[in-house]
């Protein structure tokens, strides 16, 4: 089976607390919540206080960010909070600053 399959069936399945690998990145993401349709993963930004995240919606075959300006979750530790507001359609994984599954692995090779 192809790595790139490997890799998303890996996040789908993953519970919170599971370590992930992404973007080539030496330090793995942690999953904070999910669900059948979410999966959102963060990581203390270089240990401070910041933290970098992604969303992954399978549904959509669409990763990144949300799609407040500001953004209202601190994804270290608001994640439910911000998985319940995705589930109710509330918040949406951003289309503008987003990526489709096809175009990042073409682009990256791999997650």
């Amino acid at each position: 089976m192809d790595s790139r399959i490997d890799k998303f069936m890996e996040i789908k399945n993953s519970k919170v607390g599971d370590k992930i690998r992404l973007f080539g990145q030496r330090n793995r993401f942690t999953v904070r919540a999910r669900n059948e349709r979410f999966v959102i993963l963060s990581k203390n930004f270089f240990g401070s206080d910041c933290s970098y995240y992604t969303i992954i919606d399978f549904e959509k075959k669409w990763m990144g960010p949300d799609n407040l300006v500001f953004g209202m979750f601190d994804y270290l530790t608001d994640a439910e909070e911000a998985l319940q507001e995705l589930i109710s359609g509330k918040i949406e994984v951003s289309r503008r600053r987003g990526i489709s599954f096809e175009v990042y692995t073409r682009l990256y090779g791999n997650l």
